[in-house]
């Protein structure tokens, strides 16, 4: 009996430390990561911060093709600070102000923004001494653009300016313009509604002078468009912000009665001209840039009033004329 009870015992001790150290390696092994239901898993997959904007595009060696072409034999290949420029224009005073507006430009749409483009600027300008080059290179590229100083294409990486026409100053707020949508690109992504698009444009390029970028003062740079906007307001007709805000290309700026360009840069002035308004949009572009979608009652709940309370304010604002200051640097 006793060497029963021993043998038991001792059977007993071996159960025990096998137990243990399967304990043990159990501890030791590390949980598999958990299997997350699909609609859990996407939920996920939101939480990771997103990004708009997009890296800027090489100039289309079509592009390049057809400019050389055209400035066949007068062709100058330099550069508009980071970007290329080809021209055959030779004042030598231009040249210099294109390149300090394009080395300035990222840093204006920070300041005035809130935006921190994507990437570097890379591309090209190129700027015509003669019109009917500009004009053949912007029929090549199949756009009409004859009644206008210059275009510009992100996806296709380039800039196209005339300077036979406009004075320096009207050249120079043109060049900022379209290189502040190549810029947009790359901080807010494509398929912006046209009113943010030219609004914000507006908003860099009607302060674009020779020796710089000047801070929104005002009407400064827009008192022509300013002029005909209030004209028309004190007509008795009223704004409609929230269509202007909800036009796509195909229904932006048509009829010659349209004010949407004028609108559009107006009410970014506007957007801008008072500290708490100026957050909310400012918060509302840079829920833009990180991701969010672009829509029209997206900014209305973004600036926290209804659109009859907009349209009241934004009316009152331009009526009161050129002396309203506008806060953004």
């Amino acid at each position: 009996m006793r060497k029963l009870l021993i043998a038991l015992a001792a059977l007993g001790a071996g159960v025990c430390l096998f137990l243990a150290a399967a304990l043990a390696l159990e501890l030791l092994e590390p949980e598999p990561a958990p299997v997350l239901p699909e609609p859990a898993l996407a939920e996920a997959v939101a939480e990771v911060p997103a990004r708009a904007g997009l890296e800027a595009r090489e100039t289309a060696p079509e592009v390049l093709e057809t400019a050389r072409r055209l400035l066949e034999g007068r062709v100058r290949e330099t550069g508009c600070g980071p970007y290329r420029l080809l021209t055959d224009v030779t004042d030598p005073t231009l040249i210099e102000a294109c390149g300090r507006l394009a080395s300035a430009l990222d840093g204006a749409l920070v300041e005035r923004y809130g935006l921190k483009p994507v990437g570097e600027p890379r591309g090209t300008v190129v700027l015509f001494g003669r019109r009917a080059d500009f004009r053949a290179f912007a029929e090549a590229d199949g756009r009409v653009r004859q009644g206008y100083a210059g275009y510009s294409s992100g996806v296709r990486g380039y800039v196209a300016l005339c300077a036979d026409g406009p004075e320096r100053d009207e050249l120079l707020r043109t060049l900022a313009h379209e290189l502040t949508h190549l810029a947009l690109r790359r901080s807010l992504g494509e398929g912006l509604p046209p009113w943010l698009s030219e609004g914000l444009a507006d908003g860099i390029g009607d302060t674009a002078t020779a020796g710089g970028f000047i801070p929104l003062e005002g009407w400064k740079g827009v008192e022509g468009p300013a002029r005909r906007l209030q004209g028309i307001y004190s007509t008795g007709r009223e704004p409609d912000l929230e269509k202007l805000v909800g036009h796509d290309r195909s229904s932006f700026d048509r009829g010659t009665a349209s004010v949407d360009y004028e609108a559009s840069a107006l009410l970014v002035r506007y957007l801008l001209a008072e500290p708490g308004r100026a957050a909310r949009f400012r918060a509302y572009l840079a829920a833009l840039a990180s991701g969010d979608k672009s829509s029209v009652q997206g900014l209305r709940q973004a600036l926290g009033v209804t659109w009859q309370e907009l349209d009241h304010s934004f009316g009152s604002w331009v009526a009161a004329g050129p002396d309203r200051p506008v806060t953004a640097s």
